[in-house]
């Protein structure tokens, strides 16, 4: 489904009712907002119909969560969540951050109703509209997505040459214009490392800002997501018969070693700690 440019029935980006949803969620009026966003989603029959339903499901579970049932909030959750993530790259909500936030309050929830624990609600997700238009469009923005494979103890790579020493990084590369970011991830770990993958969770948002730093490498602005992926059975990586001309192998890194592997961007220990603790927060701006 393609879903980046999709509109509501009324032509709009962000229809009337949604932009209620999105101000009663963000109050934390859980019961208002699905009550809100339920009687729109009955009169909705386009291509945003399910992205009603999951939204519906977020604050259901949340509503749920906040009264201390995290069965009933899990349960919620785990049928919510796979409504919401085609959404991601739709032009009218951050989709990506509310999906991987969901995602990670469905271990908490799962954690909490095994100890009795207390929600912390001051951490709960927002909805955020974004601008409305193709990003990739502006030569100023680029936006990257990569695949963090691990089979048994090792993690797969790519090989980049350098004058200074090889370097590596994760199968992945930029998306271009017209492409979901799933589709764009399997483009790239195909050409890159010649295997096919299950994409997971969103694990890693990089971003690199000239604008707050000063630029190292160029001007552009830099939004890599890095996704959580499982080779398909019977799909073996290797070097493409054909690769980019910096590209020199493809290698399977101990983890044991990964934390100390020359990587580009910087984001070893993040991606440890990620594949560790779902509650991590995923966000990383580039410091230097």
């Amino acid at each position: 489904m393609e879903v980046k440019d999709a509109r509501f029935k009324d032509g709009s980006l962000i229809s009337d009712a949604l932009d209620e949803g999105i101000r009663l969620f963000n109050e934390r009026e859980f019961f208002d907002c699905h009550e809100v966003l339920e009687d729109a989603w009955r009169e909705e029959h386009g291509p945003l119909r399910d992205l009603y339903q999951g939204l519906i499901k977020a604050a259901v579970a949340f509503y749920h969560a906040e009264r201390q049932n995290f069965e009933g909030a899990t349960k919620v959750m785990r049928s919510g969540l796979p409504q919401l993530r085609p959404y991601i790259g739709w032009h009218g909500l951050d989709m990506a951050s509310l999906v991987l936030q969901c995602e990670d309050w469905l271990g908490t929830f799962i954690e909490l109703e095994q100890t009795g624990g207390q929600m912390d609600s001051s951490k709960l997700p927002f909805l955020k509209k974004v601008p409305s238009g193709d990003l990739m469009a502006d030569q100023g923005f680029r936006i990257g997505v990569y695949g963090v494979i691990v089979q048994g103890d090792h993690i797969l790579l790519v090989e980049l040459e350098h004058p200074k020493g090889n370097y590596f990084h994760l199968p992945g590369g930029g998306v271009e214009p017209g492409e979901s970011l799933q589709e764009a991830l399997h483009r790239e770990i195909q050409e890159e490392v010649c295997a096919q993958v299950d994409i997971g969770r969103l694990l890693i948002i990089w971003e690199y800002d000239p604008i707050e730093i000063n630029p190292r490498h160029d001007h552009q602005h830099l939004l890599e997501l890095v996704f959580e992926c499982e080779l398909i059975s019977g799909s073996e990586p290797q070097h493409p018969e054909n690769p980019d001309p910096r590209h020199v192998d493809v290698k399977w890194v101990p983890l044991k070693d990964f934390a100390q592997t020359r990587l580009l961007p910087n984001i070893n220990q993040q991606i440890l700690d990620r594949l560790k603790h779902t509650n991590d927060n995923p966000y990383v701006l580039e410091q230097s």
